[in-house]
This record gives structure tokens, sequence and C-alpha cells, in this order.
């Protein structure tokens, strides 16, 4: 091994472990042990329903699935690597590439899937026009081409010019200060912004929606509820982003304190910040793939959560009811259309996921 790659794992990390590791390494193979378990279980299931379910088979789900594979590779690649080198030695410099590579990927493609629900909650006449299966197909290639490409940078000067220190530094420097500020400042505000647009119209759709069965159904009991069911809605996307701006801002701040300061960081800091990001990979499959109705359904039926019997039953002692809560939304687009009392009882437009979970309540309070 070179001599730069053994300064630069004695500036980053201890690549040789002495026989009695010390009581928080322990813990901390510990956990990453149990989130690759669930990152393994979680995005195993989606990357199952969705390449086996032909139901499955559309341009949302397609993006779900890239982000479900992507953070397989975290799983597969990363914690096992990771893990390893806390008792032989490593090469530093290319474990914290692979890392980079692939939690990275992983963030390209939850920006795709973010701008996928963003143009079908904002644009829901245009979605099935602009978001088509080329795009989809070019946004894919693109997630993990450009994160790929991006960080072998490094690699030209790091063994290209092993005696050069002062070079070395000053591209380091430049780099990974590129890097904090266009996938780690730009991505937090872009989903930001997105998720501000999307919760908004969440309000005022479910609020239309409120007033249309008052109107149409004369419906008068809980006119508040589209209220809670917003509130619940925010609670989540609040929950969602703030973990994910917290995971990304703690590794931005030990990017800058590597390369801009001498010292470096706490090794309890570093620790912390490289399983925040691992967590990610590990609750994505939760958040943006189980979220989604259909996937739901499938796994429902892939574990026999809900047999046909008790459909059946449910249908029966709930009688004609409003099928509109019923439809499995493929891309949770919402059709704006002139409602009368036929058209309410037999909507087919696609709804988001917050309306959907609106009428369910509001038809079963009703019966």
């Amino acid at each position: 091994m070179s001599t730069l790659s053994n300064k630069s794992m004695n500036s980053t990390d201890s690549s040789v472990v002495p026989r009695s590791m010390p009581k928080e390494i322990i813990i901390f193979i510990a956990i990453l042990i149990v989130f690759e378990i669930l990152t393994l279980i979680g995005n195993g299931f989606v990357v199952y329903l969705v390449a086996v379910k032909r139901r499955l088979h559309t341009n949302t789900n397609w993006l779900v699935l890239s982000l479900a594979v992507s953070d397989l590779a975290v799983a597969l690649a990363i914690i096992p690597s990771r893990i390893a080198c806390f008792r032989h030695v490593c090469d530093v410099i290319l474990m914290k590439i692979l890392y980079d590579i692939f939690i990275f990927i992983s963030l390209c493609n939850l920006c795709c899937l973010t701008l996928d629900r963003f143009i079908a909650v904002m644009r829901p006449l245009k979605y099935y026009s602009t978001i088509t299966y080329s795009l989809v197909v070019k946004l894919i290639v693109a997630s993990w081409f450009i994160p790929t490409i991006v960080f072998c940078i490094p690699l030209t000067w790091t063994y290209g010019y092993e005696n050069d220190i002062l070079l070395r530094k000053t591209a380091d420097k430049i780099f990974y200060m590129t890097q904090i500020i266009i996938f780690m400042c730009v991505p937090c505000l872009v989903m930001f912004v997105a998720y501000a647009f999307i919760l908004s119209m969440a309000l005022k759709q479910a609020k239309r929606i409120q007033s249309l069965r008052q109107s149409v159904v004369g419906c008068d009991s809980n006119s508040n509820s589209y209220s809670a069911e917003a509130k619940n809605t925010i609670k989540v996307f609040g929950v969602v982003y703030m973990m994910f701006v917290f995971c990304w801002i703690m590794s931005a701040y030990r990017t800058i304190k590597t390369f801009y300061h001498e010292g470096g960081v706490h090794g309890e800091v570093t620790l912390t910040s490289r399983l925040l990001l691992v967590f990610n990979s590990c609750v994505n499959p939760i958040v943006y793939a189980l979220w989604k109705k259909d996937i739901r359904s499938e796994l429902k039926k892939l574990f026999k959560i809900r047999s046909r019997r008790d459909n059946r039953l449910t249908l029966d002692n709930r009688g004609p009811v409003n099928n509109s809560c019923d439809v499995t939304p493929t891309d949770d687009v919402s059709l704006s259309s002139n409602l009368n009392q036929k058209t309410a009882d037999r909507q087919n437009s696609d709804l988001m996921p917050v309306e959907s979970k609106l009428l369910n309540q509001q038809t079963n309070e009703e019966n």
C-alpha cells in the first residue's frame, strides 16, 4: 500500500484495529448488522414485488425499484466492508469512494422520485405526457451514472500524484466543497421546496373534497376530518424531511471539519454520521414504497393478510358505498372534473394518498 494511502488512513480512520475493540465500536457494528438485516428485508420485498407483479409495472414504481436497488447496494457493499475494516487493514480512500458512490446514487434516486411526485401533484393533467417511460429510464440511468463518474474523480490525483501532498490537499478541498454544495445542500433545498408545495396542495385538495362531499352528499359530520388527516401527513413528511436533512448536515459538517480543519472530527461524530446515512437506506422502503397503496396491497396479498373471503364479508357488511375510496392510485394523480351524485359514487380518477385516506375515513363513518 502506498505511503499516501497510509497517511490518509491515519488521518481519517484507524485501519488496523486491535484485537480487543472498544465498546463503542462493538455497539456500532451491532447496529450496522441490524440495519443490514432491515435494509435487506425491506428493500428486498420492494424489489421482488415491483419486478414480479405486473400491476406494479408503472413509471413511478420503476423509480421506486431503482431506489430500492441502490439501498440494497448500500447494504450489500458498504456495511460489510465497513465492518471488515474494523478488523483488517483497508484502503480507506477506496472505501470512502465506494461509500460515496452508493450513498449518492440513493440520494439521486430519491430526488428523481420527489420530482415524479411533485409533477403528479402540481401538474396532474400533464403527468402522463411529462413522466413517460423513456424519461424515467433516462432519470434512472443518470442517477446511477453521474455519481459513479463524479466520485471516481478523486482517484486521478489520489493515485496519480502520490508525492504531491499540496496538490492533493487543494484538490480535495475544492472537490469536497463542491460535493457539499451540489450533492448535499441543493438536494435538501429542492426537497424542502417540493414537499412544501406538495403539502400545500394536499391541504387544498382535502378541503375541496370535504366541501364537495358536504354539498353533494349532505355530510355535515366531522367537518374538520380533512384537517386531522392533512396534519398527520404533514407530520410524516416533516419527520422524514428533518431526518434526511439532519443526516446530511452531519455528513457535511464532518467533511468540512476533515478537509478544512486540522485534527478532524471526534470518532463518535463519524460513527453517528455513518449510521444515520445507512439508516436512510433502511427507512426508504417504508416511507417511499410501502406508503404507496398499490405496493401495500400487493404486500398484503403476498402475506395473505386479508383473504378474499374477508374482503367479500367486508363488502357485504358495508353494503353499497362510495367506491371512489377503493380505487388503487397507480401514480396518485388527482384529476379535476364536474362532480354530481353519480360521479361522486363512482369516481374513477386517481387520487393522492391524502385524499384516498380521507374519503375512506368519511365513508366508513357515514355507514
